[in-house]
C-alpha cells in the first residue's frame, strides 16, 4: 500500500516517468524509513495501469531510449484519497508481538543461542538507530515537513523502548543458571483452574471482540464506545433496573 501512496502522491503533482519516481524515492531513502524497495515503482505502475489508476500520458525519446510518462486518472485520484484515509483508519502494530509470543517457550532454545540472537538484535537496532539519526535529517531536507519533529520523536521512542526491553531480557536471562533446552511445562487444566479459581470466570466470559479492519465499521465502533463513555456507569444500572421492573410487572400480570 505504501508504494502506491507514494507513486500516486507524486503523480498528483505532475506526470512523471518511472525512473523519475524511483529517483525521488532514492533521494528520500524510502527503503530505510518506509520499507519500500525503490525498484518496486515499475511493478506498482504496471499494476495500477492495468487497474486504470494511472495512464501513459506521452512517450519521451532520449536517443534510442524511450520512456513512458505516467499521469494519474480520475479513478486514481479517488483511490489515492481512499488509500490516505485507509492508512489512518488501519490499526498499526505498536509492540513486537512476535517477541512476546515466543517468550513462554524460551527454555526450548539453547541459552547461549538465545542470548546470541538477542545480542545481534540489539547491535542491529543500535546501528539502524545511528543511521536514522545521522541520515534521516539529510534525506528529508529536500522535502520539508511540518511534522518531521513529531516523526523523529516517535521513532526515537520506539527504538528506545525496544532497546530497553531487549537489554533487560538479555540481563535477566544471562543471570539465570545455565539450563539445557526443555519444553514448557503446562499443568493439567483442571489443576490450573483449582489453583486459580478466578480463571473460571474468565473462561465463561464472552470472547473479546477484535477491532474490525473495515474502516466504516471501525468508525461505528468508536462512536458506540464514545456514546457508552458519555452515558457513564449509571446506564448499566438503569438498564438492570428497567429489566427488573419489567420482569416484576410480568409476574404480577400472570398472578392475576
Amino acid at each position: 500500500m505504501n508504494v502506491r501512496i507514494l507513486v500516486l502522491g507524486i503523480l498528483m503533482h505532475r506526470p512523471a516517468h518511472g525512473y523519475e519516481i524511483q529517483q525521488y524515492m532514492q533521494l528520500h531513502e524510502v527503503e530505510r524509513w518506509a520499507d519500500i524497495l525503490a525498484g518496486s515503482t515499475y511493478h506498482a505502475l504496471k499494476k495500477m495501469r492495468e487497474e486504470g489508476l494511472v495512464e501513459v500520458a506521452r512517450v519521451e525519446f532520449e536517443g534510442k531510449r524511450s520512456r513512458e510518462v505516467y499521469a494519474i486518472t480520475e479513478a486514481g485520484k479517488v483511490a489515492f484519497q481512499e488509500l490516505l484515509l485507509g492508512a489512518w483508519q488501519s490499526p498499526q502494530p505498536s509492540v513486537p508481538l512476535n517477541w512476546y509470543v515466543t517468550l513462554p517457550f524460551w527454555t526450548m532454545l539453547e541459552q547461549s543461542t538465545l542470548l546470541g540472537a538477542i545480542a545481534a538484535q540489539i547491535a542491529d537496532m543500535k546501528l539502524e538507530f545511528h543511521c536514522f539519526e545521522t541520515e534521516a535529517v539529510s534525506a528529508l531536507e529536500p522535502m520539508p515537513d511540518p511534522f518531521v519533529d513529531l516523526v523523529f520523536a516517535n521513532v526515537r521512542a520506539h527504538f528506545q523502548a525496544n532497546l530497553t526491553f531487549l537489554e533487560g531480557l538479555q540481563e535477566r536471562i544471562g543471570q539465570m543458571e545455565h539450563l539445557e533446552p526443555r519444553p514448557l511445562v503446562l499443568p493439567p487444566l483442571e489443576e490450573l483452574l483449582e489453583k486459580f479459581p478466578h480463571l473460571k470466570e474468565r473462561m465463561k466470559a464472552e470472547p473479546r471482540k477484535g477491532v474490525t479492519r473495515d474502516p466504516s465499521k471501525r468508525i461505528g465502533q468508536a462512536r458506540n464506545l464514545q456514546a457508552t463513555i458519555a452515558q457513564g456507569p449509571t446506564s448499566t444500572n438503569s438498564k438492570a433496573k428497567n429489566s427488573k421492573a419489567k420482569n416484576s410487572s410480568t409476574q404480577n400480570s400472570s398472578s392475576m
